[in-house]
């Protein structure tokens, strides 16, 4: 490797010899690095073997000193050429102490993630050269590198101390104090359902799951269209439908418009003035559409995040869950993957623009009257282990009309039943 080269390199020697200069001096320390870097994190090939060799007396028990380091490291020249104890000496007296070690330790992460991500983008480039995997093989193959030093990124920052955590939640305690009855979460534009949950809260994995034909698209598209009129920006990412569809489905719903007359042809002069009227109310909100296909669950996901940096998105909603693809060597794999996937993306959704993520999901088969319980869940019990909130539409009784929506799971609430009535021409939801 040249000169020139090198310098392209994200490294700092200083700041690894830094960090094990301050443990020799504090061996207490080394917890704190430990959670911070792993041995692959130092550039250099000196400062990493000595950190491994404290690593390991630690484990062994032993005083991390220099005497017993030297011990370690008796057979390695590397270390013998630098000085061998002349030069460890050194690094206790030669510290720099301009900032604590946990900055210090940043800084050595940060240069690492760089260089990873510098190794998977030119693998990216040399495998473009490559005829042999498809496009969408090797965009997938970059997801999967670039979402795996997204997350060794992120591991180290999810410890914080309770202060540090209450000064975050400080607005929001704020605004549940101030005795408005506000809920913590948006409104999901039922007051029924605000009554047993808290609103769509932040983060948190909804499943809204049912029988086909039940009305579980209809009632998402409700979802959206109340949110949206709200303000509040919402996309929708259609596995099975395809946008125009759905966006048939919403100027029916809010014109009142018969649905099977306008796509037959039938609708009378009236009902298009109505169609005409909605279309204008209908595209002024902030509601996206994705609809593309035989998308893979972390793709969904990148897109979910992109899309949510952008626009704010409060509510996210896929239909369905079961449509998307995962790697695994059998159904239930996938579906678990998929599960793990969309729970991840709704916690990153929370963080980024404090929203909420609906799956809508498939039920295994069941009587037309029998009422759908947590089993029921179709291919995985992974999907009620990783979501906050169950939810199951069901029809009450023989009138398909009537609806039951049961909260079958609520982490953080009670669970009950609400009673709706479907109106099937411009497929709405009410209240009873």
């Amino acid at each position: 490797m040249s000169g020139n080269d090198l310098v392209k390199i994200a490294q700092d020697a200083e700041a690894e010899w830094e960090i094990l200069g301050q443990v020799l001096v504090e061996p207490s320390l080394l917890n704190g690095v430990a959670e911070q870097l792993q041995p692959d994190d130092f550039f250099h090939t000196a400062p990493r073997k000595i950190f491994k060799a404290m690593l390991r007396l630690q484990t062994e028990g032993r005083e991390i000193e220099i005497w017993s380091l030297l011990e370690m490291l008796a057979g390695d020249s590397e270390i013998q050429n630098l000085g061998g104890k002349d030069f460890l000496s050194s690094l206790t007296r030669d510290l720099l102490r301009t900032s604590s070690i946990k900055n210090v330790c940043r800084i050595v992460k940060g240069h690492a993630d760089r260089r990873r991500l510098q190794k998977v983008l030119t693998s990216a480039v040399e495998r473009v050269d490559d005829p042999t995997p498809s496009n969408l093989d090797l965009i997938q193959n970059l997801y999967d590198d670039l979402d795996a030093i997204r997350e060794n990124s992120l591991t180290n920052r999810g410890i914080a101390h309770v202060a540090e955590v209450c000064r975050t939640l400080a607005p929001t305690m704020s605004r549940l104090s101030e005795g408005r009855g506000l809920m913590l979460g948006v409104s999901t534009g039922f007051w029924g359902l605000n009554r047993i949950l808290p609103g769509w809260v932040p983060g948190e994995f909804v499943v809204l799951a049912a029988r086909p034909s039940v009305g579980k698209s209809a009632f998402a598209v409700e979802f959206a269209l109340r949110l949206a009129k709200e303000g509040h920006p919402v996309v929708l990412f259609s596995l099975e439908m395809s946008a125009d569809m759905i966006l048939l489905r919403m100027i029916c719903r809010e014109g009142h418009v018969d649905f099977h007359r306008l796509v037959s042809g039938k609708l009378s002069s009236d009902g298009w003035a109505e169609a005409i009227a909605a279309i204008g109310r209908v595209t002024q909100l902030p509601i996206y559409i994705d609809d593309r296909s035989r998308v893979s669950a972390r793709d969904l996901r990148w897109r979910l995040l992109s899309l949510a940096q952008q626009n704010k998105i409060r509510l996210a909603i896929v239909d369905y869950m079961q449509l998307a693809s995962a790697k695994g060597q059998n159904r239930f794999e996938q579906v678990t993957e998929i599960s793990q996937e969309l729970k991840a993306a709704a916690k990153d959704l929370g963080k980024i623009s404090g929203g909420t993520l609906i799956a809508l999901s498939q039920l295994n088969r069941l009587a037309a009257t029998e009422e759908p319980g947590l089993h029921h869940l179709r291919e995985s019990g992974q999907i009620e282990q990783d979501t906050d909130v169950v939810m199951f539409l069901f029809n009450d009784g023989m009138d398909a009309n009537l609806k039951r929506l049961k909260i079958a799971k609520q982490r953080n609430g009670p669970l009950d039943v609400l009673s709706l009535r479907f109106v099937p021409p411009c497929m709405e939801f009410k209240e009873l």
